[in-house]
């Protein structure tokens, strides 16, 4: 699954949905990022927009994973492990934070869109 806000490279459009010949009007940092990367398309292809033609938002992605994941209310909402034995035993210790595990498994998967074994 790739959920992404790409039509925000359309700023505030006068009508909805987004179409690809819109005029782009990307208004903050992380909306130019998007912009940017669009300017790479090769001579001769063509831009498209992908999706369900209906917006999600970032909360109804979360509920939905919630429900697909099985987690009840009452689970623990704040859980995580100690790296300290890791760190002393081992020598091991993170080198990186969640934004960089998050875009490194991004681009991972940008790459990889049919996975490690499979096939398109």
């Amino acid at each position: 699954m790739v959920s992404s806000s790409s039509a925000t490279v359309y700023g505030e459009p006068e009508r909805i949905p987004c179409v690809e010949d819109f005029k782009l009007g990307a208004k903050n940092p992380y909306e130019r990022t998007k912009v940017f990367k669009r300017q790479f398309n090769l001579i001769g292809c063509a831009a498209f927009d992908l999706g369900t033609g209906r917006g999600t938002s970032v909360l109804e992605t979360v509920a939905n994973f919630e429900k697909a994941s099985g987690k009840r209310k009452g689970d623990a909402s704040i859980i995580y492990a100690s790296t300290e034995k890791a760190e002393k035993e081992l020598g091991w210790k993170a080198k990186y934070g969640i934004e960089e595990m998050c875009r490194d498994q991004w681009k991972w998967a940008s790459n990889n869109p049919h996975g490690y074994h499979s096939q398109p």
